[in-house]
């Protein structure tokens, strides 16, 4: 498996250094009345755009605001310029969607503005030209179904092997996001989406919510505007939260990870996890909770192999052997569970 993942991550990364270095701002002449009503959209919204080619294609549109009082326009779109690189390199069936470009929302006003990535529907999820349907796995969670939706919790529950292979396809893909020297950031339940054309299928997860990723290399800014939520600190390690100067890195999207996965276990918001098995606990001690969660009730539904791999990525891989140590002791334990 190892040798596998690393051809495919080596080729990835030798495409996205290959790719064009001029500007992917897709805000063309061609799309001025299209670009006057996209930047009206809000995240994760599925939209039709003229590619460079001429071509009209069915995308998915992502939005990140920024204060250029803290951060430079030249640092934002040169960070922007590198997330679409490396996601039009992305392989077929890497959960990861291709990038068409980014966009800019000429529009705002005084220190903000605002930047969007739009990603590339897969050709075979928009044949005949239809309009795919888009949902995140938080919006699938129970507590996270649309209102009026009365369907029960055990009609949209997946089947075990659904999820332990849901689970799978997300370590692996966040495996070789690392792989290629980039730091996600954003692993949580409504930057996992599935596309479909008629009913829900979880076959293939995308992760979206590259708009805060960075590169994994020193003298990277972090954003840090997300530790304030107090629904995303649910899902970010401790250290992270309680240290003002501590620089975000791979550990933080493996402890991420970790937290998804109890989600896609119980099928339930980790929020609503919380309720349960600690309430009141925060930073160090929800953490305890959780892989207290993970060693005990977790195993006895999901078994040793998904557990383990839980509460290793709660608990923290060894930073000297990291790489080899999260392709043997999570992606590999996640494969081999099975029911």
């Amino acid at each position: 498996m190892k040798q596998e993942i690393d051809a495919q991550v080596a080729a990835w990364k030798a495409d996205a250094a290959g790719a064009d270095v001029g500007s992917h701002n897709i805000s063309t002449h061609q799309n001025r009345d299209w670009h006057s009503t996209i930047v009206k959209i809000q995240d994760h919204k599925v939209v039709d755009f003229v590619s460079g080619t001429g071509e009209r294609k069915w995308g998915v549109i992502e939005w990140k605001s920024y204060n250029v009082a803290k951060i430079s326009t030249p640092y934002i779109t040169g960070r922007f310029e590198g997330i679409v690189s490396t996601l039009q390199a992305s392989p077929e069936g890497s959960a990861v969607l291709r990038a068409a470009g980014w966009i800019e929302d000429s529009s705002q006003e005084g220190t903000k503005t605002r930047l969007a990535l739009l990603y590339e529907v897969p050709p075979q999820l928009s044949s005949g030209g239809r309009k795919p349907k888009i949902r995140t796995l938080k919006e699938m969670l129970p507590a996270g179904k649309a209102a009026g939706d009365h369907r029960s919790e055990n009609h949209v529950k997946p089947p075990l092997g659904q999820r332990f292979k849901l689970g799978a396809q997300i370590a692996e893909a966040l495996g070789k996001i690392h792989n290629c020297d980039w730091l996600h950031k954003g692993m949580r339940p409504d930057n996992i989406a599935f596309l479909f054309q008629e009913e829900n299928d979880i076959g293939t997860p995308y992760i979206l919510g590259w708009a805060y990723s960075r590169r994994n290399s020193s003298g990277e800014q972090t954003d840090a505007a997300l530790k304030e939520i107090e629904e995303i600190r649910l899902y970010q390690h401790p250290e992270y939260i309680e240290k003002e100067e501590e620089q975000y890195c791979e550990a933080f999207d493996h402890y991420q990870l970790g937290c998804l996965l109890i989600e896609i276990a119980r099928w339930k918001l980790l929020a609503d996890v919380k309720k349960r098995i600690a309430p009141h606990a925060e930073g160090e001690e929800w953490r305890d909770k959780l892989i207290e969660h993970a060693h005990g009730p977790l195993k006895q539904d999901m078994g040793e192999l998904y557990s383990s791999a839980v509460e290793s990525l709660l608990r923290g891989l060894d930073p000297d052997d990291s790489p080899a140590e999260f392709w043997f002791d999570i992606v590999w334990k996640l494969r081999q569970c099975t029911a």
